[in-house]
């Protein structure tokens, strides 16, 4: 909560008038948010991906996504992320949930759901990471093709009680946070 109060002192003709309101308090939503990104390298170095970087048109190569949980202010209850696959992702059962549910995957809409019941102020170690593969087509060389698309995320603010929904766009190939990926990637060669 922010607490504000006012105080004004007018003169009026050479008298002092005090003006103080009492406190009030405006109550902040929370600022929940996703942080998703692919890694073909772990931290440590080992190989998670498959196929080449930078990927090539026609060539299946596999990443792992990782979709971190940032929240600030407030916790937040009934958390869900939610995502579609581009036409040429696939998905398949390897994944990574430490916390939460289990993630869903519809293959008849592309659509990837994960939920967990709430999610702390400042939360650490909270998300999900899964496989994906993409084979590019000729379009797409010369580009970072979308892995995910239409990330969205929503949940209610544990104390103001309001709906929190945010559509946080897509990931592409490119391995912004893959420290030895970086070092081979690139955009889709033919």
């Amino acid at each position: 909560d922010l607490r504000f109060r006012a105080v004004s002192i007018f003169r009026v003709e050479r008298n002092d008038v005090d003006l103080t309101t009492d406190f009030f308090a405006i109550k902040l939503n929370s600022n929940l948010a996703v942080l998703a990104y692919p890694l073909y390298y772990a931290k440590s170095g080992d190989q998670l991906g498959r196929g080449p970087i930078p990927p090539r048109v026609g060539e299946e190569t596999k990443y792992w996504v990782f979709v971190k949980l940032i929240n600030d202010i407030n916790p937040v209850s009934e958390v869900s992320v939610s995502a579609e696959l581009p036409f040429n992702v696939s998905c398949n059962d390897r994944s990574s949930v430490p916390v939460g549910n289990a993630i869903v995957y519809d293959a008849g809409t592309k659509k990837i759901m994960w939920q967990i019941s709430e999610v702390p102020v400042k939360p650490t170690n909270i998300g999900f990471a899964f496989e994906v593969g993409i084979i590019p087509t000729a379009g797409q060389a010369g580009t970072y093709p979308l892995h995910l698309q239409n990330i969205r995320i929503t949940g209610k603010d544990k104390v103001t009680g309001k709906e929190i929904v945010k559509d946080l766009g897509g990931v592409t190939t490119k391995l912004i946070n893959d420290a030895r990926g970086k070092l081979r990637d690139g955009a889709v060669g033919k």
